[in-house]
């Protein structure tokens, strides 16, 4: 994953995500503002600090992802449809066997 692909999520916190010293950290860079914050798998936390007034679309993270794995097509849901209602039955059912313990 790339950091700050889509250029809001462009602060990287200089400690990782729950160690000592995170607080601090991502105060530092945010202050008292609110805050929207993405703690990847590598544990890169990538901060954007909300601005009063400032309008965040519902699809955001899912735009910053898409751009974050290379792929900012998928940021569309609707450029992510699998293909035939038959292809999407056999996921659905792959899914569900998976997380039936749940």
């Amino acid at each position: 994953l790339k950091a700050g692909v889509g250029g809001v999520l462009d602060k990287k916190v200089g400690v990782p995500f729950g160690e000592s010293g995170f607080k601090a950290a991502l105060q530092e860079l945010v202050g008292d503002m609110e805050y929207m914050l993405l703690v990847l798998p590598d544990g890169t936390s990538l901060v954007h600090p909300i601005m009063r007034g400032e309008r965040i679309p519902y699809n955001f993270l899912r735009d910053e992802l898409a751009g974050a794995i290379g792929s900012p097509e998928r940021g569309d849901w609707k450029a992510c449809k699998v293909g035939s209602k038959e292809e999407e039955e056999e996921n659905v059912a792959k899914f569900r066997a998976l997380f039936s313990r749940y």
